[in-house]
């Protein structure tokens, strides 16, 4: 089969058919991922990274500058993994958005070290994912999500994805807060309430 007409430069009418049919099945940006922030490390639990500096996240494919984890202020779909290898303290200081596009929005923790995310002083920070065989939220091995001080987690299992947390992996809500899972959980971890909204 010709692709081309003897006529240079010209394209034959099947090979615009099949472009069409594949531009149609197959959009652009069908098979964009989301940006992926990875937390750089660092941090005490005296005084921990603020969520919102940008300093403490590196970004791919890229990012706008001043960007950390956050739909809004990266401009797109995002996924988050606070997991440097070193023991990580986190602060969420900023209300968040994290929806992650065929990737997992959140993961704390997975090499057995310390990883914290902390939600104090009535922070809020909504996870969600448009794929559904992803999680929204995975606690590692040594990660765990601090929630407390009124502030809240919110799971959107809207588009049917779960939650995880795995063996060294916890979740600890104190003081007022909330945390609102979807209808599967797995669980292997930890979950501890005090005095919260589960």
């Amino acid at each position: 089969m010709w692709f081309r007409n003897h006529e240079r430069g010209t394209i034959s009418k099947p090979f615009l058919a099949v472009l069409c049919v594949a531009t149609v099945a197959f959009p652009p940006n069908l098979f964009a991922n989301a940006i992926i922030f990875t937390y750089n490390g660092g941090g005490t639990a005296v005084s921990p990274r603020s969520y919102s500096d940008p300093a403490a996240w590196t970004c791919a494919p890229s990012c706008v500058s001043n960007s950390f984890p956050d739909n809004t202020v990266a401009g797109g779909s995002v996924a988050a993994i606070i997991n440097s290898g070193q023991p990580d303290y986190v602060l969420l200081d900023t209300p968040g958005v994290i929806t992650g596009l065929r990737l997992t929005s959140l993961t704390v923790g997975g090499s057995g070290l310390s990883s914290t995310l902390s939600a104090t002083n009535g922070s809020s920070l909504t996870l969600g994912t448009a794929d559904s065989p992803q999680y929204a939220l995975v606690i590692g091995n040594g990660g765990i999500l601090n929630i407390g001080e009124s502030s809240s987690v919110a799971l959107d299992m809207s588009s049917g994805t779960s939650a995880s947390i795995d063996g060294g992996g916890a979740i600890n809500l104190t003081n007022g807060s909330s945390l609102t899972l979807p209808s599967q959980l797995t669980n292997h971890g930890e979950v501890d309430v005090f005095g919260s909204i589960l």
